[in-house]
């Protein structure tokens, strides 16, 4: 329990590490004010759908043991690691990105065909380590152990 009600503590850290290291290497508060937000939005749809099947039971209909709820409650790790995935993998794309359409822009390009661009030449990468990333922690859902299960959701 000690480690979840640390918790806002640490992704307001996280929050602010972020907003000084890109604004700092961007030269803008806009990119990093937006990666906090989406990583945000990331966290919570993930911890959001998690207590909704482990705790609230509701994919239990599919009789699958690695979608039952766990005991009432998600275990600690479980929001712990996929704060660590989230805003590490999220962060890296999002910087990997950013910095593709930065590059196109200062070429010449206006906003719209920078972004254009920089999804051309990064978004298969981007799109290629999300489904390796997809098929790594989908793997956890076939232990038979609820923590991982957990984890892998």
């Amino acid at each position: 329990q000690y480690t979840l009600r640390r918790m806002p503590v640490v992704v307001l850290a996280i929050a602010a590490i972020i907003c000084v290291i890109l604004g700092g290497s961007f030269g803008t508060a806009l990119v990093p004010l937006r990666a906090v937000v989406c990583i945000t939005w990331m966290l919570v749809v993930a911890i959001g759908a998690s207590v909704m099947v482990y705790q609230l039971g509701y994919l239990e209909f599919l009789g699958l043991e690695a979608l039952a709820p766990a005991g009432g409650s998600l275990f600690w790790i479980s929001p712990s690691v996929a704060l660590a995935v989230l805003v590490g993998l999220g962060l890296d794309y999002d910087i990997f990105l950013m910095d593709s359409v930065m590059e196109n822009w200062q070429e010449g390009k206006d906003g719209r065909e920078a972004v254009i661009a920089a999804l051309d030449q990064a978004g298969t990468i981007i799109s290629a380590a999300g489904v390796i990333m997809f098929l790594a922690f989908g793997a956890l859902l076939a232990s038979t152990t609820p923590v991982l299960n957990q984890i892998g959701f």
